[in-house]
């Protein structure tokens, strides 16, 4: 299980963060390369994947915004309490929904617990039949000359 521990951002991180989400988004190549320079006074130019320069953006973006951060790998185990987090709703209401089947889980002794790549795809599911839903009112209200 690959899981970094949660990165709650001082002042400090989050003013850095914020300038250094302006400073990544003139780079416009999908894979980039970028100079990295330690505390120590040490420094690499490393090339990242388009993938990860997204990612690190999105962190960097997050962080910004004050936010706590926590990657994890899809291979990750979650408590309730952590996939409830990271459903954003409530720890009984993920437990009903594990109880009615919608999201996969296996029990370790009495604790349920929920692969992250589970939840990942409920959460994928969830956004695509709201989208359908919106897109379905939005339909209706064209056909009612509703004024969309």
């Amino acid at each position: 299980m690959v899981k970094l521990d949660a990165i709650v951002p001082s002042e400090r991180d989050r003013l850095a963060a914020e300038m250094s989400v302006r400073q990544l988004a003139s780079i416009q190549d999908p894979a980039g390369v970028i100079d990295l320079h330690g505390p120590d006074g040490a420094s690499a130019s490393v090339t990242l994947p388009a993938g990860v320069l997204r990612l690190l953006k999105d962190l960097l973006a997050a962080m910004a915004r004050g936010e706590v951060v926590t990657l994890y790998s899809n291979e990750t185990i979650l408590t309730t309490v952590q996939a409830a987090e990271f459903l954003q709703v409530s720890r009984p209401h993920l437990t009903k929904l594990l109880k009615q089947g919608d999201i996969p889980y296996h029990m370790v002794g009495s604790h349920r617990r929920i692969r992250f790549e589970d939840l990942v795809a409920f959460k994928a599911q969830q956004e695509s039949a709201r989208r359908d839903v919106l897109q379905e009112l939005t339909d209706q209200a064209v056909d009612l000359d509703m004024g969309y």
